[in-house]
């Protein structure tokens, strides 16, 4: 008994794996070893066993897992390619799928993963059914292992294509829609914000871009009501300032309050329309009607305004309407004021040492000049017009 414990023992320590050799034989020659050593009494447990297995192997040999194979060149293991496979570890090679099958990827450890080759404009999928090339990808050839995108900026018409030809269609970037064969820009108050997109995606209820091209919903911003308004996406509405109006439009949501035409204004803050009228200088704003009205003789408005005219100071008057300016008043005077002061001025008797008698006499004698001036005026105008 012990010389064949012997012998089985010189026999184990002896065991090599020379190049070439197969992996596969040379563990299940080991295995034999270690069962008739068992039956002699004389047994290993795993652990040694796996000792013992690594000894025998040469300095730069690796044993490959499943899916793998031992390249002797680089001394590496390296992945079965696909339309490939490796049911074993230790192994030097890897075995070719069955004719007319090939596998979804590389490292396939079982002729299971084996499947139909797909025709061209598909491609086999991990759980071995074949799909058809998506949008933007072409499979021309049955060796081919998957679809071969379409060089950048172009795309395909439909899924399934099966030549480098169908990628004929621009492909459009996001924020554009393809119109035709050609990618325009999304209008304003939409977005696109996906590739080779033939529409483009309305915003939300009220609400609407600054402009064109925009690539997601974030460009989408809530507009105002009319009579407001918002210079950007960050501010809140706020009324539209005196002289200004905006009417909520459909083309242009967005748009900004638009200054009223010339000679009318709006009355007050956030107004939709220009009903108040301006009125020029010399002239003032009938409410009844809305239009402009000249200032009635001794009356004045030195302003562009939509208000009233101003009255003269007491006992002055204007020599006609559409007076601009104060300036333009002057005192009232009539061929009886005339004669009144005139009178006046004659009849007074004034103690010379009366400043204050004195000094109203002089204003009436500067009075009566001015006025007596005046009259004249007024009559030589009034003889020219009838002329």
């Amino acid at each position: 008994m012990w010389m064949n414990k012997l012998a089985l023992r010189r026999k184990l320590y002896s065991l090599t794996l020379k190049d070439g050799d197969s992996v596969h034989e040379h563990i299940k020659t080991m295995l034999e070893i270690f069962d008739e050593l068992a039956v002699t009494g004389d047994s290993i447990d795993e652990e040694d066993r796996v000792v013992h297995l690594l000894a025998t192997l040469p300095d730069s040999y690796k044993i490959c897992s499943f899916g793998f194979y031992f390249d002797k060149k680089s001394k590496n293991c390296i992945p079965c390619d696909i339309g490939f496979y490796q049911s074993d570890n230790g192994q030097s090679f890897c075995k070719p799928c069955p004719l007319g099958k090939t596998t979804y990827a590389k490292e396939s450890n079982s002729s299971s993963l084996c499947h139909w080759i797909c025709k061209p404009g598909f491609q086999l999928m991990e759980n071995g059914t074949c799909e058809e090339c998506p949008r933007g990808y072409y499979r021309q050839f049955y060796n081919q292992p998957s679809c071969i995108s379409c060089e950048i900026s172009k795309t395909t018409e439909t899924v399934g294509s099966n030549s480098p030809e169908n990628c004929s269609i621009p492909a459009c970037k996001q924020g554009e829609f393809l119109n035709g064969t050609i990618c325009r820009n999304c209008p304003a108050g939409t977005y696109q914000d996906e590739i080779w997109q033939e529409f483009c995606i309305e915003c939300p209820s009220d609400t609407w871009t600054r402009g064109d091209g925009n690539k997601d919903n974030s460009f989408c911003e809530v507009y105002c009501k009319s009579g407001f308004e918002k210079k950007n996406a960050a501010d809140t509405c706020s009324k539209c300032p005196e002289g200004f109006f905006r009417v909520l439009e459909l083309l242009d949501p967005l748009a900004l309050c638009t200054k009223c035409p010339e000679n009318f204004t709006t009355d007050g803050e956030g107004a939709t329309e220009c009903t108040i009228r301006i009125c020029p200088a010399g002239k003032f704003r009938n409410d009844a009607v809305n239009e402009c009205e000249d200032c009635l003789q001794g009356y004045f408005q030195p302003n562009v305004t939509t208000g009233l005219c101003f009255e003269c100071p007491e006992n002055y008057t204007t020599l006609s309407t559409q007076s601009k300016s104060q300036a333009d008043c002057i005192l009232h005077c009539d061929m009886n004021n005339v004669h009144d002061l005139r009178s006046s001025v004659r009849g007074n008797v004034t103690p010379k040492d009366d400043k204050t008698a004195m000094t109203a006499l002089a204003n009436m004698l500067y009075t009566y000049k001015i006025c007596f001036k005046k009259v004249k005026q007024w009559k030589h105008l009034s003889q020219h017009s009838v002329r």
